[in-house]
């Protein structure tokens, strides 16, 4: 699962590799986010639109707040600090956390502990694209010898997954458009088109409603 989160104009994207969104708390989420931000000592809540925060319980999934991998997170509160240009780096944090390196010799060393989160940050979206890529085929090339076989190959794959719609090329899509199209079982091009809008819809901070049909058959959403 991969989630981009912002700060005014500065934009990181988090990996947390193939866990799913129903084991992922917001208490985990945000002790990630004020690592990568330096938001340690300021009080911050996560939005999907810039105006309404997600949950206040940091016990509660990304998945039961609706979730999904691709999605794109604003960092809002008050007094928070004026963002800063982040130079490109890789952090690897244990399952909470807790444990970091920005040293790139550090990150060969513990490239073997398969349990450990990826973060990729960046300072611009554009950038770090074209940045991911270059690391990407540079890992492939050079494998290190401590890594377990097939290692390098998985954690590119994931890295060069698009995050949104707009992303997408002629063989891939985002993991949110697949799923709801394989879900939606489309019958017709006007099918597929809806999933896209709907997709588009989520990525732009929509919040899924419940749909229920009532006795006399009229739907409503709750």
């Amino acid at each position: 699962m991969k989630l981009r989160v912002k700060l005014q104009r500065q934009s990181q994207v988090i990996d947390f590799e193939q866990r799913e969104p129903s084991s992922i708390t917001f208490r985990e989420l945000k002790t990630v986010v004020s690592s990568r931000f330096a938001l340690e000592e300021y009080d911050f809540q996560l939005s999907l639109n810039k105006l309404d925060s997600l949950s206040s319980d940091d016990e509660q999934t990304l998945s039961s707040a609706g979730i999904v991998s691709g999605d794109l997170l604003h960092i809002i509160g008050s007094n928070l600090p004026e963002a800063s240009p982040v130079s490109n780096e890789s952090l690897h944090l244990q399952p909470m956390g807790l444990s970091t390196t920005h040293e790139a010799s550090d990150l060969n060393a513990e490239a073997s502990d398969v349990s450990m989160i990826t973060v990729t940050s960046s300072s611009s979206e554009t950038e770090q694209e074209k940045k991911d890529t270059d690391m990407n085929n540079d890992d492939t090339a050079q494998p290190n010898q401590d890594d377990p076989p097939g290692l390098g190959v998985q954690v590119n794959r994931f890295l060069l997954e698009p995050l949104v719609v707009r992303e997408s090329t002629a063989t891939q899509v985002p993991v949110l458009l697949e799923q709801l199209y394989d879900s939606a079982s489309c019958n017709c091009v006007a099918d597929a088109v809806v999933v896209v809008l709907h997709t588009l819809m989520l990525e732009s901070g929509f919040v899924p409603q419940q749909v229920v049909s009532n006795e006399d058959g009229y739907v409503q959403i709750q």
